[in-house]
């Protein structure tokens, strides 16, 4: 089987807990969220909003179809308008979302999903700090692919069904696959970093010389301390992209 490193990583990720749901905001409005240690995703489904993060120059405008990610959970707004008076996130999110859309002054001007995931291995520190604060995907192919995972993501927490737990564990997992796949293929101007070197197409797995049967069905049958053996290699390697990342045209 061809050796797949990238893989053998995020394998160790174990979402923890997942939240998922929506706001639709009417008039004019500013959402404050608090710095978290959650990795949050935001795909606008209607209307047009500005996002302002703690320690950057200049909000960014989104607009429908657009998906954002914020890896390192930063303290950052939400607005129609960012000179209205900020409302806590937490008094308009009341209680876990679970798949609902809360509504704010009646809503109707701005849909957008949220989703959350904590995860619950050190090996997604390594991961996360690696990337940028602000993944805004424009492409419409890889925004809609993204929204899909949050609308079902939506549904299984909204009608839970057996077995539904693990199914929005693996949609929160496969999301951020996604995510990762996205910013490795983005066009950087320097390719160094241990995630862009992951990109290179997979390669068979080479037997090293004098290496007996049984020590390579070791290996085989132990894939987390290989992977854990890669992490270890790349750490201190720094992704080239340290800003804000752009994917798509």
């Amino acid at each position: 089987m061809a050796a797949d490193p990238l893989s053998d990583v995020l394998s160790l990720l174990k979402p923890r807990s997942f939240m998922s749901g929506g706001v639709d905001a009417g008039g004019d409005w500013l959402f404050q969220f608090e710095r978290s240690t959650c990795f949050l995703c935001l795909a606008l489904v209607s209307g047009h909003c500005l996002l302002s993060m703690e320690d950057a120059d200049e909000a960014v405008r989104l607009e429908a179809g657009d998906f954002v990610a914020l890896p390192h959970g930063p303290a950052f707004r939400l607005a129609s308008d960012l000179s209205v008076s900020p409302v806590n996130i937490r008094s308009v999110i009341t209680e876990p979302l679970s798949g609902g859309i809360v509504s704010w002054q009646g809503g109707g001007a701005c849909l957008g999903l949220i989703a959350s995931f904590t995860f619950a291995t050190e090996h997604a520190n390594i991961l996360m700090g690696l990337l940028p604060p602000l993944l805004h995907i424009r492409s419409h192919a890889d925004r809609a692919v993204m929204q899909w995972y949050m609308e079902r993501m939506i549904v299984v927490l909204r009608n839970p069904q057996p077995g539904g737990a693990l199914l929005g564990e693996y949609l929160s997992q496969m999301m951020l696959i996604e995510l990762l796949r996205l910013h490795v293929t983005q066009k950087c101007p320097e390719r160094v970093g241990w995630l862009w070197v992951w990109q290179v197409p997979p390669r068979p797995a080479i037997q090293p010389q004098g290496a007996s049967s049984d020590e390579a069905a070791c290996r085989a049958a132990h894939p987390t301390a290989a992977a854990t053996g890669r992490l270890a290699r790349v750490w201190g390697m720094r992704f080239c992209c340290s800003g804000p990342a752009n994917l798509g045209g």
